[in-house]
């Protein structure tokens, strides 16, 4: 999973999910363009809070997918491999957002 390592990227994702906003406007009913923007917004949040948690992202996708039968990770993703490294990038993250 793509991790955050300054704000350049996140602000770049931002700026094409407001042009995905943008287009996302032409022939819609304005209900049905509120439903689609606020749907790309939530889907890009919860993307980003999944790359700056330090947690193991099978539990995370599991997690949002509802599934309670959950097997082990088995050290599959960047977390369960090396959790101090992901923990480090996660709370340098948590700066970046707080001072930048």
């Amino acid at each position: 999973m793509a991790r955050f390592q300054s704000s350049w990227p996140r602000s770049r994702l931002e700026w094409t999910i407001d042009k995905a906003n943008i287009q996302a406007k032409k022939g819609l009913s304005d209900d049905l363009k509120d439903i689609q923007i606020k749907a790309l917004q939530t889907g890009f949040e919860k993307m980003v809070e999944c790359c700056e948690k330090a947690e193991c992202r099978h539990k995370m996708m599991a997690s949002f997918f509802n599934e309670s039968d959950l097997k082990k990770c088995l050290k599959n993703c960047d977390f369960c491999r090396i959790p101090e490294k992901v923990s480090q990038q996660a709370n340098a993250l948590k700066t970046i957002k707080h001072f930048g």
